[in-house]
This record gives structure tokens, sequence and C-alpha cells, in this order.
């Protein structure tokens, strides 16, 4: 949210830090010459005392000017260090801390490797810009440099209404930001800017405009987005999709977490789904359980197939799980009984080259089986008899 970016916060401020008045950039010359000129007065004071005479005659002719010595110095002291103070005072303003904090930001950003232009250099199409250039950056630092400034001149009511005004301003342009979500229809973006604006900028008019914007957004798109949700829902359960149609009903309350409406609907949807899978996958379990009765196991392993894949995680496909494997293999056997069955049908109708059809497709299904080795002699005597003319179908 570019908005938060002129936020305290955002840019690393805290309001409720101590200030250090050592971090100050002035502060540390300051106290080197406060230190410097009080060593020196005092310096000074002591050769001027102690003269080349060194009687108490000429100490006392120089006590009047030892004591003006170090009274100017340590006058010259307290002027520097009234400096710091008032250094100190207008550092731990809120405001100006968070300017200096942001022109810190400012110039971090901008500290960035510069790489050489030669006259070679050349920059694609007429709207390039050059690396060299940070024009947007120097402009800000030069903006806040002149609020430091203005800042430091306003007295305490002033500076309380410099505040309020520029939470206004910070309130208008989130206010700019939901809107602008409003228009793209991102609820739950602008549901969350709106909030961490109300608590960061307070709740002002700005805000509670924006919030009955969204309001009126969100509860017309809500209504045509229902509307269109029931109707979809409707088709998918028609042709028994009912995984599509709790997704679809899911993707709406995601997008429509506070509708009453929606989230009775999708909790309706998903106990008739539920009812839905329970008769299906019992109805199909008594099927397989009927073909395995008739010892019709190709019929059973197709039902069990279809259970597993339209109800996976109910506990009749589990139960089916287990029976699996002998489903299967009892299966293959029929399988290939019934191929070899039919090919003696073949046969018997004089239709060889189907015959020897049936028996390739029996050695490439089951190539480890008994009924393979037989059909592949068998095959080949089917060849021969065909090319000695036999087997020819009018």
């Amino acid at each position: 949210m570019d908005f938060l970016l002129l936020d305290g916060s955002a840019s690393g401020y805290n309001p409720n830090e101590e200030v250090n008045m050592s971090d100050h950039p002035l502060s540390h010359p300051i106290q080197v010459c406060a230190a410097v000129v009080l060593i020196l007065s005092v310096l000074a004071g002591m050769v001027m005392a102690l003269g080349p005479g060194r009687v108490p005659e000429q100490m006392i002719q120089n006590g009047v000017p030892v004591a003006l010595c170090v009274a100017g110095g340590v006058g010259l002291c307290g002027i520097l260090l009234a400096l710091m103070g008032i250094l100190d005072k207008e550092v731990s303003d809120p405001q100006t801390r968070k300017l200096l904090v942001e022109i810190r930001d400012q110039l971090a950003r901008a500290n960035t490797s510069v790489p050489v232009v030669t006259p070679e250099t050349t920059y694609a199409g007429s709207g390039a810009t050059s690396p060299m250039t940070s024009g947007a950056d120097s402009v800000r630092i030069v903006q806040l440099l002149d609020e430091i400034r203005d800042i430091s001149l306003l007295d305490e009511q002033q500076k309380k209404t410099r505040l309020q005004q520029l939470m206004t301003m910070r309130r208008q342009a989130a206010a700019s930001t939901v809107d602008t979500m409003i228009q793209q229809q991102h609820w739950a973006e602008a549901r969350a800017t709106l909030q961490q604006a109300q608590m960061v900028f307070g709740d002002g008019p700005e805000l509670t405009a924006a919030s009955n914007r969204l309001l009126q957004a969100v509860s017309a798109a809500e209504a045509i987005a229902f509307a269109e949700l029931q109707k979809k829902v409707t088709e998918l359960q028609a042709a028994e999709k009912w995984d599509q149609a709790a997704a679809e009903s899911q993707s709406f309350i995601d997008q429509f977490p506070d509708s009453a409406p929606g989230l009775e609907f999708h909790t309706g949807l998903l106990a008739s789904r539920s009812q839905w899978i329970d008769a299906t996958a019992n109805k199909m379990y008594e099927e397989v359980k009927l073909a395995i009765e008739q010892r019709s196991w190709r019929r059973a392993l197709d039902g069990a197939q279809r259970l597993m894949a339209r109800c996976p995680g109910h506990y009749r496909s589990k139960q089916l799980e287990f029976q699996m494997q002998i489903i299967r293999e009892n299966a293959d056997t029929e399988q290939r009984n019934a191929m070899e069955a039919r090919i003696q049908e073949l046969i018997k109708a004089q239709r060889l080259k189907e015959a020897v059809t049936v028996a390739e497709d029996l050695i490439k299904a089951y190539p480890l089986s008994p009924q393979a080795q037989i059909a592949s002699q068998l095959a080949m005597n089917l060849r021969d008899r065909i090319d000695q003319g036999e087997g020819q179908t009018v």
C-alpha cells in the first residue's frame, strides 16, 4: 500500500524510541569544541598566573586576566552546551525525528552503486532514463529538509495543527487506495487496507466514507455473485458434479466471508453432497457385492473401480481396498477364459483370422499366463491353415 510508505512505522520510525543526543550529526563536534575550549582556557590561566617572575606580586597582578580568561572559557563552553541542548530539543520533537528518519531512509535507498557513464553509453528508446539520475529521491529529500525547517519554527499548538493536517492527508490517501481496490473488486485487500489505516491514522470522516462505499460495493457485488452461484450449482448438481459445486461455493465464501446467505447456502450444499456421497457409495457397494456373489468378477472389478474413483474417502471404498487384489485376479482369470472361449467359437465358425487376432490380444494382455502359451501355439497353427486357404469367409 503506497500510502503506508508515508507513515513513520513503515519507514522505520518509532515515536516511542528514546533519542540519544550523541546521535545528532553535530553533537560530537560540539562536545569536542567545548572540551578543547575549556582545557585551553585553564592552560592559558595557568600560564598567565605563573608568569616569568613567579612572585606573589606578579601573581596578584595577573589574577584579574586569569579570572577573565577562565570565565570566558567557561562561558564559551556554556554557549556550546546550550547549543547542544537546542539540538537535543529539536531532535526530541516527534515530528522532527520522524522527518529525520525518513531522510535517512531516502538516503539509504539512494545509496546504490552508480555505474560509470561513458560517451558510448546509449539508452534504448526516447523515454529511457539515465542510471545517474535520482531526481525523485533528491526532490523528496529537499522537501523533507524544508519540512524540518518549518516544523522547527512552529510552537506546540502549531505543531498539533500540522499533525492533524498530516493525519488528514494520510487518511485521504488511504481512502483513495481503498477506492482503487473497490474498482478492482479486491474486497479482502480493501478491508485490510481500511482496517490498518483506521488503526494508524484514526477513524476520520474520510475513512468512514470509504468504509460506507466499500460496504455498498460489496453488497451489490455479493447479490449478483450469489445469484450466479445458485444457477451454476444447480447445473452441477444435475450433472452429479458435487465436488465442483462445492468448490464454486467455497470460492464465493472466500470472496464474501461475511455473507450470511452464502454461508447458509454453502452449509446446505455440503450436507447435500455428503448425503449424495453416502447414498451413491452404498448403492455401488451393493452392486459390487451382488456381482461377487454371482461370480461375475469383471463386473465386480468395474463397479469397485468406479466406486473408489467417485467416493475415494468413503468407508465403502476402504472396505473394497482389502478385496481388490482377489477381485482383480479373479477378473483376469475370467477375462482370459472368455477370450479363450471366444477363440474356439471363431475357429468353429471358420473365422480363423479373427481367431488369430483374439489370440494375439490374449498374449499381449497376459503374456505370462498359461493361456498365453496355448494361444501362441494355436495362433501359429491358425496362420498355417490360413496360408493353405482354409477358413476363407464369403
